[in-house]
């Protein structure tokens, strides 16, 4: 079994050994072959496992993607490692600062271009929260890990005075 960490996902940017900037041939390796292929916008292509994905420009990865993070699930060759994920709802952002601080992960705190609250984490990932319009819960929707070359959509907050 190929273990999908949550964890290292978040703070090291890579999932089952495959990071941003790899080859098709890389991710071949390490993780096999995908369960699902999809053909993106601009001949990009999205690699499935399960409902985690890898965007693809050519044969370069750009993307790791996960936005469903109440139901993780890696197709019969992989082994999820839940993390802060492990329990019934996804957290909330109050409980993910909470949880990295405790941890010592660094992060840096900012907004989307639609101006949804991010916390990026500088050698892993960028975690995405929104408010649900009926209830007024913020809660963790997405993560994503980008190459640096694809990057954009993250503002810092200003620094405390």
């Amino acid at each position: 079994m190929i273990p999908f960490s949550i964890r290292n996902l978040v703070v090291e940017g890579q999932l089952g050994g495959v990071r941003p900037g790899d080859d098709r041939n890389t991710v071949l390796d390490r993780l096999g072959p995908p369960s699902e292929l999809v053909a993106g916008i601009g001949g990009t292509e999205i690699w499935r496992y399960g409902n985690f994905e890898l965007f693809l420009d050519g044969d370069l990865v750009y993307t790791l993607f996960h936005d469903w993070l109440v139901e993780l699930e890696a197709d019969g060759e992989r082994e999820i490692d839940a993390w802060i994920l492990g329990a019934p709802e996804v957290p909330g952002y109050d409980a993910v600062v909470e949880r990295l601080t405790a941890e010592r992960v660094p992060f840096v705190t900012g907004r989307d271009r639609h101006n949804r609250r991010m916390l990026e984490i500088p050698a892993g990932a960028r975690l995405l929260f929104e408010t649900d319009e009926d209830t007024g819960v913020e809660s963790w929707t997405a993560l994503l890990v980008v190459h640096a070359d694809y990057s954009s959509g993250f503002t810092p907050d200003e620094p405390a005075a």
